[in-house]
């Protein structure tokens, strides 16, 4: 019984197939596969940079570290480094010190500075380990 099901459908089969016939392709059929594919590979080549931090993430960041720093040049507080007679007295720098004058800074200030610092250390970390494993071998 098998054999006879597997004969019916090898007539079955073949009968399709001549019904059917060869198809040839296209002229150019080798020219558009090869061009689809190229067109392919320059899609996949192409890398987007996109920040973790937007540009408006930024603007907003220096817009009010700058607002701080303005802030607390107009209020007029500033930050005294003790530290300086400290190291002076330990290591003789005197020399060094007489040519410079520190800005005086306050607290918020320093803060907004550090912040930005901060923010900007971050976001090294992130690309960094976003292109590592972009590019990686594996």
């Amino acid at each position: 019984m098998k054999r006879s099901e597997d004969k019916n459908w090898e007539r079955f089969v073949d009968k399709a197939m001549k019904e059917a016939g060869l198809e040839s392709p296209s002229v150019d059929f080798t020219d558009k596969v090869m061009k689809s594919l190229e067109l392919q590979q320059v899609q996949k080549s192409t890398v987007v940079y996109k920040p973790p931090i937007s540009r408006a993430t930024w603007i907003v960041i220096v817009a009010i570290t700058a607002g701080l720093l303005g802030w607390t040049v107009i209020t007029g507080t500033s930050l005294e480094l003790n530290w300086v007679p400290t190291l002076n007295e330990h290591i003789s720098l005197s020399t060094v010190w007489e040519g410079l004058t520190f800005p005086s800074l306050n607290y918020t200030s320093l803060y907004s500075l550090g912040a930005f610092a901060l923010f900007v250390c971050v976001q090294l970390l992130i690309m960094k380990r976003r292109f590592d494993h972009r590019f990686s071998l594996n």
